[in-house]
């Protein structure tokens, strides 16, 4: 686990003697670079004069540079931690997977960070947020699915609901085989009722009735489900326009 944080995570300074060990003080590789680069000035002493420091109202330069590193810092450590884990997986995927809500909302609220980090396998820097969170990535069984998808099959309705409210996601995508997140919550739900009604209410008939690859609606999808509120969740989708396929 060491080779991960002291060969993967190396610091590339740029030959600035002021910033050799930055690796050290910040705990982010490239960020201190990125920092001096925003900042538009060349050395660590030069940030003393910067008008962006003088105007950030903290009472001392070293808060000032906490203040700028921890949003970075926190993604940073959330990512090395998903890596760790499930190394290898997409971690926005994972953490909508298993249903960690707190760990959906850093990922969503720290996303503007992403262009300050510098970290193997994390690729959204140059994403929108609509990107980030409607892009495929593996869960932990190496799978590819949306965060969205992950969150309806295995009923994590906070989740789900956070994702569409704030972070833009997509009810219309669908995965390889055709099927979107209502396909996989009608056959797959067992509690109650509660996140499907959420999905048919933000989903357009379209998206309601679409057939994956075999040929089957979320309605067919639903006829599948062994639990007992198999009828509630037949009910529930033929009140919002859902059919069979072979009503089509």
């Amino acid at each position: 686990m060491a080779s991960i944080t002291e060969q993967e995570d190396k610091v590339d300074d740029d030959g600035d003697d002021e910033i050799k060990n930055i690796y050290d003080v910040c705990g982010i590789p490239g960020l201190f670079k990125h920092i001096l680069i925003f900042l538009n000035v060349k050395s660590i002493l030069k940030m003393r004069e910067s008008c962006l420091v003088k105007n950030l109202s903290h009472t001392s330069f070293n808060e000032c540079v906490t203040a700028a590193i921890s949003g970075p810092k926190h993604l940073f450590e959330l990512y090395r931690r998903y890596r760790l884990e499930f190394q290898g997986k997409s971690a926005l995927v994972c953490a909508s997977e298993k249903g960690r809500m707190n760990d959906v909302e850093l990922f969503i609220k720290l996303h503007r960070f992403h262009k300050y980090i510098e970290m193997k396998g994390v690729k959204e820097g140059n994403m929108t947020l609509n990107e980030m969170v409607n892009q495929v990535g593996k869960n932990s069984g190496g799978w590819g699915w949306t965060p969205l998808v992950e969150a309806a099959r295995y009923e994590h309705f906070d989740v789900v609901k956070y994702l569409i409210d704030q972070g833009e996601a997509d009810l219309d995508i669908a995965d390889s085989g055709g099927g979107n997140a209502l396909h996989y919550a009608a056959w797959r739900n067992k509690k109650n009722t509660e996140l499907i009604e959420l999905l048919l209410t933000n989903m357009s008939l379209n998206s309601i009735n679409k057939k994956d690859s075999v040929g089957w609606t979320p309605l067919d999808c639903a006829y599948f489900n062994n639990n007992p509120i198999q009828q509630a969740i037949i009910d529930l989708t033929r009140s919002k326009g859902g059919k069979r396929s072979s009503e089509l």
